[in-house]
């Protein structure tokens, strides 16, 4: 008997009968869309029979399990052949390589690719060049190295558009990625120098923040403000207003990174001389015993 595209069907395998919607592509494999729960593992056979009047159809074979809803390609449809036909080593490369960026966990090894608990072991030892681990999860390398690809081109755009900045925010570079793929991408791309961690900034190796002429000019003009307002420093929105410039706060951020000002609050930054000015004060003006409120003010500058 034909399989229809969109035949509902009995599924058997082992002791378990499940109902289910038959999915035809165009290179010969289907997908059933179940009814309900059914326990299998890559490489089970089942019989597939109509679902009225009953009669058997034919059978077949598992390939993957949490196949997305969507076409599948002349390469997806090798690796899902390999995954059938394919030795240990095969079947896990291929079930990894099918996964993208959502990565396989090693407690899934014995569902997706169906090695015995030896097999496992070995192949968790000792994992093929096209598969990367991190911590628990397995991916694919051409994965890895297209997302470490993106993250440095997106590092790239942003020091072109922000050359203030000594870098890029990690949660904003993370932004839209696989969570977890991405933050391992970027570790392994630290570590093998491609980008470096300025603190809780990512740039990379190399760059240096740069003030264009205009904000040069304003560079002076804001640390002498900070330095005479003290330990009451404007905040940065009144600097912007009294500079009329949208630049104020990228530039306090760079004289941050080199160390001239403080922040002390996202919208306030200390001049770092008159705070150790301050802190030099307390020290000296400390007796055996802690400072009271008023001795507290007269050693401050």
């Amino acid at each position: 008997a034909v399989l229809k595209h969109r035949q509902r069907v009995r599924i058997h395998l082992g002791t378990a009968e499940v109902l289910g919607r038959v999915v035809r592509y165009d290179d010969g494999w289907v997908q059933v869309r179940l009814e309900s729960d059914l326990v299998a593992r890559a490489g089970d056979r089942f019989v597939i029979r109509s679902y009225s009047p009953v009669r058997t159809i034919g059978g077949g074979q598992v390939a993957e399990l949490d196949r997305p809803r969507k076409r599948i390609t002349s390469t997806e449809a090798t690796l899902l052949a390999q995954i059938v036909d394919g030795d240990p080593a095969v079947r896990l490369i291929s079930a990894v390589q099918l996964s993208a960026s959502r990565g396989r966990g090693l407690g899934e090894l014995p569902v997706i690719a169906a090695p015995t608990p030896n097999e496992v072991s070995a192949l968790v030892t000792s994992l093929p060049d096209n598969v990367v681990r991190f911590g628990d999860r397995l991916y694919s390398a051409t994965v890895v190295a297209r997302t470490i690809e993106q993250l440095c081109l997106r590092v790239d755009a942003f020091h072109v558009a922000r050359p203030l900045e000594a870098g890029i925010e990690r949660a904003l570079l993370l932004a839209g990625f696989a969570t977890d793929l991405a933050t391992h991408a970027l570790l392994a791309a630290e570590a093998d120098g491609q980008l470096t961690g300025r603190g809780g900034v990512v740039a990379r190796p190399g760059f240096e923040a740069g003030y264009s002429p205009a904000q040069r000019v304003l560079r002076d003009p804001l640390l002498e403000q900070l330095r005479q307002a003290g330990l009451s420093p404007p905040s940065v929105p009144e600097l912007t207003a009294t500079h009329r410039s949208n630049d104020v706060r990228a530039v306090l951020r760079l004289m941050e990174s080199r160390g001239e000002v403080l922040t002390i609050h996202p919208d306030l930054y200390l001049d770092r001389e008159v705070l150790a000015q301050a802190l030099e004060g307390v020290r000296s003006g400390a007796g055996p015993g802690p400072l009271g409120a008023g001795e507290f003010k007269t050693v401050l500058p």
